[in-house]
């Protein structure tokens, strides 16, 4: 009995911290197997990070290090992410809001005593930003799975709650694969807002004001836009509002002035940089109010939200029915207005899909708060069993679709920057090897169709799909490529006879690896159409072959192509 007490008082401890090894330890393999250790401070990661060391290190107002020292490292040489905007002739300012670098000033300054490299975007560096990562999604997981203990579910409940919103949706992307972006940050800060509005709503107090002042503060300056966070306040404390502004008007005001500390802080860095104290920093980026494309944004093969993550779309769905079947119906509607409104102002921005992303990246920031608004209301949905078991059967789908599309990303098959309903239906959940890269438009070697040819091979072979592979061997002349690339040719012709068939194309020299290429067929095949697949060697062949096979990934269906010529130019 007394051993069964203590596991159950250890038991919710137990839980959190496994699902924080569980974390790490993805955290560590996708880093790993993407090489993302070097690239933690990255992109739009770089614009946040890069306010610190221009203030605190080169005292740089005019962002002149980025030309001067920056762009003298090899990383940075050929590349540095555009984050200055020029105000006017005289005056730049960074376009990149302070929030996410005030959070990580610690741990930047961790990394300043523990280098010995005056490189403020060295290796340690790196590492103490994603440090600053894990700490805040940590953190902010915590809140959560506090407030649902709170609710009354049980550890385990709380902890697949929480595993659900990590590894079932596109926030781990931006908790491990691209950490350092603003996302993390916000989720922490979302979860602070809302866990610091449940506090109060169950026992008032001037330090809970005051802290949710700063924290709303915060979300302001991490992503101005967040700021329609606000609208939890009526939606938590409905029914109390009136008295709580009553009784506690004093701390509300004291909320008030908090909330204004970082915006200040935000302030004054403009003026630092321009002698201005507002600007707006982002120049031509802009919301379009009267041009919204909410359906695109939402549905659209090219990051849609639902589309991609469908996990997170259904905890909103879950939770206001939940709201709904509770009787709860204002706060239904006042969260079916605030996600409407989210989701109507995001669909505004001038560009659509926010750059290249892993889904619909913005939306992310919110997922703490979804899960929380599922939560309150899924008990009273899964109070008949066939509805309870419906639900868990499209969450779990949902999750394992998710997993699958993150791979997906991850390995290039779904095109972070740019899909289409072709392509989304042509790489549908597959995760087949040649599937990598295949919505990316091919390399164009237009120009040059007049170099130089080193050599041109008759081949007429035709090659039919069938369950013995065997490759066709081709031996190549020896070419020289001094110095330069070789450019290798085939003319192909084929049909679309299986869409899931695949040319594997291996040059190897005197045995020895070169080269690999994969064609999938359905990307170039038309009704009996010919058409050139080209690619680049980088190395002079002495005793060169090719060998070609024609393989599926799929059903061995009717397929055949016909190889005709061969031809090498150099370039």
């Amino acid at each position: 009995m007394y051993q069964a007490e203590r596991l159950k008082r250890w038991l919710p401890a137990i839980v959190f911290v496994c699902f924080c090894c569980s974390y790490l330890h993805q955290l560590t393999n996708t880093l790993s197997r993407y090489d993302r250790s070097e690239k933690v401070i990255n992109e739009d990661a770089f614009g946040y990070y890069a306010i610190l060391p221009a203030y605190f290190k080169y005292h740089d107002p005019n962002w002149k290090f980025l030309d001067s020292v920056t762009s003298k490292q090899e990383k940075y040489a050929n590349y540095i992410p555009p984050i200055v905007n020029q105000i006017d002739q005289d005056k730049s300012v960074c376009k990149y809001y302070s929030g996410p670098a005030l959070l990580q000033l610690p741990f930047y300054f961790m990394a300043e005593l523990s280098s010995n490299n005056k490189d403020p975007f060295d290796q340690s560096h790196h590492f103490y930003i994603l440090l600053s990562v894990i700490f805040y999604v940590v953190c902010g997981f915590l809140l959560i799975y506090r407030q649902l203990l709170q609710w009354q579910y049980s550890p385990l409940q709380a902890g697949a709650f929480i595993s659900f919103v990590l590894f079932g949706t596109n926030l781990f992307v931006y908790t491990a694969y691209d950490p350092a972006y603003s996302h993390a940050y916000s989720f922490f800060a979302f979860s602070a807002f809302a866990s610091l509005l449940l506090s109060i709503k169950q026992k008032p107090g001037p330090v809970k004001f005051i802290a949710s002042g700063l924290v709303f503060g915060l979300i302001l300056i991490i992503r101005p836009l967040n700021g329609i966070v606000i609208v939890l306040v009526p939606i938590i404390l409905y029914g109390q509002l009136t008295t709580i502004f009553k009784t506690h008007f004093r701390y509300i005001l004291a909320a008030t002035v908090t909330a204004m500390m970082f915006p200040a802080i935000q302030s004054y860095l403009w003026h630092w940089q321009t002698g201005e104290w507002y600007v707006y920093p982002y120049g031509n980026e802009k919301l379009n109010l009267l041009q919204p494309q909410l359906l695109e944004f939402i549905f659209g093969y090219n990051s849609g939200w639902t589309l991609y993550t469908p996990g997170a779309f259904l905890m909103v769905i879950f939770g206001l029915a939940g709201l709904v079947v509770k009787k709860q119906y204002v706060r239904a509607v006042l969260s079916f207005l605030s996600v409407t409104t989210v989701l109507y102002l995001m669909s505004c921005w001038y560009y659509l899909h926010y750059g290249c992303t892993a889904g619909c990246r913005p939306i992310t920031d919110y997922y703490g708060l979804f899960v929380l608004l599922m939560a309150y209301g899924f008990r009273e949905l899964t109070k008949n069993l066939w509805i309870k078991y419906l639900l868990l059967t499209l969450l779990s789908s949902s999750f394992m679709y998710w997993r699958i599309v993150q791979y997906q990303f991850m390995n290039h098959i779904i095109n972070w920057c740019d899909m289409d309903k072709e392509r989304f239906e042509m790489v549908f959940l597959k995760t087949h090897e040649v599937y990598h890269y295949s919505t990316y438009p091919f390399w164009d070697f237009s120009d040059s169709e007049n170099n130089p040819v080193i050599s041109e091979t008759i081949i007429n072979k035709t090659l039919h799909l069938n369950e013995k592979v065997t490759p066709y061997s081709i031996q190549l002349p020896e070419t020289d490529c001094k110095d330069s690339s070789l450019l290798i040719s085939f003319s192909i012709r084929a049909d679309k006879g299986n869409k899931d068939a695949y040319l594997r194309i291996l040059i190897t020299d005197d045995g020895q690896y070169v080269e690999q290429q994969t064609l999938l067929l359905q990307r170039k095949a038309t009704s009996g159409g010919k058409f050139n697949f080209q690619f680049l060697i980088r190395k002079s062949l002495r005793k060169g072959r090719a060998e070609v096979r024609l393989e599926s990934t799929g059903s061995l269906e009717t397929c055949s192509v016909h190889l005709e010529k061969l031809k090498i130019q150099r370039l």
